[in-house]
């Protein structure tokens, strides 16, 4: 999972059946859901291998849907997965540095997986991480 430096397009695209799964993964009254929705636009893209948000005033939520179907496919996991990419924007990795380097991303995720770890503690969350 990265953070990426990319352009925007298109932010009047209609939401995907991708983006529908993702939004039904939160927990109704989640304050990360209308984090989200304030943050991000969500954009498939297979020029991705994972998931990743842009370096940018209004980044976007890309990712593949091939990883999602390989290794999200619950909605537990799918949640971890758009959850590690957001708290990415909340703790502003992408606005701190123009570019990250593998580094610096290593150690945004290491926290970012500690942090939403103990959010959802359950296994069937946290294999997301494991498998």
């Amino acid at each position: 999972m990265n953070i990426a430096s990319r352009q925007s397009t298109d932010p009047e695209a209609a939401p995907t059946p991708l983006a529908e799964r993702i939004l039904d993964a939160f927990p109704s009254g989640s304050y990360a859901l209308s984090a989200l929705l304030r943050l991000l636009d969500i954009v498939e893209s297979r020029s991705i291998p994972t998931a990743a948000v842009e370096c940018l005033a209004q980044p976007r939520l890309l990712i593949n849907p091939d990883f999602v179907a390989k290794h999200a496919q619950t909605p537990e996991k799918l949640l971890l997965l758009v959850m590690h990419e957001l708290h990415h924007v909340l703790l502003g990795h992408t606005t701190l540095f123009p570019t990250v380097t593998p580094s610096q991303n290593f150690v945004f995720d290491t926290v970012i997986n500690g942090v939403i770890s103990r959010m959802f503690p359950d296994p069937e969350y946290t294999s997301f991480l494991t498998d």
